[in-house]
């Protein structure tokens, strides 16, 4: 099984590459494969378990959208074959239908999932967010900062339980393509979803320091739950 990095040199917005090292350290080194961005993704030609993008900046969030759309056959049979994808912050859109920027014509996404995106780059949104995966007994926490408003008519990956502009849901989940716009990242902060992510991969083990982990969620998950807290 091979877990592909998508353009780490230019996707590694917010200490998101945190999600990169976190994958490294769980999986044997000759199966995590950095794709940067002038080469051809492993995917295209090759079977894998995971591909991971990460967020980047507006101008390159365009190359990568163009560099992604002569594949998008091969991405649409991936997802029907219930390979994991894992798209952070602004990653997922690409796979929308639509991006409005700036009130200007809209961009062409690779219409894989059902999202439309609204993009303002002088509005920008940043809030704790607090909210429930599968297991409401093990909540979602995270950070958002985005530029971005997605209407999300496909399938939603968490319910919210608090966010500074009381949404209802948050990111989408189409089989096994997990798009979310938390950042963190979001395997650390989250223990627990990550081994439900890894068991999709058939990593049943202690994830990398497991412990450590549960017992910083533990503690930042008590102090989200503050009623008052500022978000």
């Amino acid at each position: 099984m091979k877990i592909e990095i998508l353009f780490p040199e230019i996707c590694d917005l917010y200490g998101d590459s945190g999600n990169v090292l976190y994958l490294e350290k769980n999986f044997p080194k000759d199966t995590v494969i950095k794709t940067s961005f002038l080469e051809t993704p492993y995917f295209v030609n090759n079977n894998v378990g995971l591909i991971y993008l990460g967020p980047m900046n507006e101008n390159n969030f365009i190359k990568v959208l163009n560099k992604l759309k002569p594949y998008k056959k091969r991405i649409k049979e991936l997802i029907s074959q219930n390979v994991v994808f894992l798209f952070t912050g602004n990653a997922c859109e690409i796979m929308g239908k639509t991006i409005q920027i700036d009130n200007n014509d809209n961009l062409k996404g690779l219409n894989l999932i059902n999202v439309e995106t609204i993009f303002n780059k002088d509005n920008r949104y940043n809030s704790l967010f607090l909210g429930n995966f599968l297991d409401e007994d093990h909540p979602i926490v995270g950070y958002k900062s985005q530029n971005d408003i997605l209407i999300v008519n496909d399938t939603p990956l968490f319910k919210v339980t608090k966010e500074k502009n009381n949404a209802q849901f948050e990111g989408v989940r189409k089989n096994n393509f997990f798009g979310t716009n938390l950042l963190g990242p979001i395997l650390i902060l989250n223990p627990y979803f990550t081994k439900y992510l890894f068991s999709l991969l058939g990593f049943n083990e202690p994830i990398y320091l497991e412990e450590e982990l549960i017992s910083a969620y533990n503690r930042r998950l008590k102090e989200y739950q503050i009623e008052n807290i500022k978000l």
